[in-house]
């Protein structure tokens, strides 16, 4: 029980920071989007309003830069094995890979072709791209929040084992212990009892042999 609680923190402590990263990140980009929304609503795309999305959009590369390093770090996790870790790998390059098919690659590129616009008629055929864009992308991170929650489930039962075999070993070596204590304690016991019965016969021969003696001399 200790151990499945031990676990199960520890995963709960991964997925907690893991997810924490990833919904920053997700924040920035509904943010982004009313941004998108908004500024295209006219048909028109100023210099400021490419500025103020290019700002929005270094700020999400931050976000998801931290996200990425808590992917690594999930994925590196000794306790992560087989199945549950290259479906997390899998996930992950589906929506935060670095080759250019990413989902939020894709995103990324679909919002710079928004925001270089300069005619309305290409704003509307680049918002319907991006919209699509964004619906993939959001499909592809949910499949990848089920991938982090298989992983650190794996990660939790791998752990349990350990600790439990670790505390069945300590259980083991105390139980080992007890017998040896208890063991030289008897052979201990034993021998000062084989000691006294030796002492005490060798005694009972002096004490006869000391008559003989006495004996012997009334004789002569």
């Amino acid at each position: 029980a200790n151990a499945e609680k031990a676990a199960k923190e520890y995963a709960d402590t991964l997925q907690e920071s893991m997810l924490e990263e990833i919904d920053d990140v997700t924040d920035l980009l509904l943010d982004l989007d009313e941004e998108v929304a908004n500024i295209v609503s006219d048909g028109i795309i100023t210099e400021a309003e490419k500025a103020a999305i290019s700002k929005i959009l270094q700020t999400i590369q931050k976000e998801k830069n931290e996200a990425d390093a808590k992917y690594e770090a999930l994925y590196s996790d000794p306790y992560l094995t087989g199945s549950p870790k290259t479906n997390l790998q899998s996930k992950y390059n589906a929506v935060y890979g670095t080759a250019s098919t990413s989902k939020y690659n894709d995103l990324i590129t679909k919002i710079n072709s928004v925001t270089s616009s300069t005619t309305a008629e290409q704003i509307n055929t680049r918002m319907t791209a991006y919209r699509s864009s964004y619906t993939a992308y959001s499909q592809a991170l949910a499949e990848y929040q089920l991938a982090i929650e298989d992983a650190t489930n794996a990660i939790a039962n791998e752990y349990a084992k350990e600790q439990a075999s670790a505390a069945q070993e300590n259980a083991q070596n105390y139980a080992d212990e007890s017998v040896r204590v208890a063991k030289e304690s008897i052979e201990t016991s034993i021998t000062n009892l084989e000691n006294r019965i030796a002492l005490s016969v060798e005694s009972v021969k002096q004490i006869a042999e000391r008559k003989n003696y006495i004996v012997g001399g009334e004789q002569e």
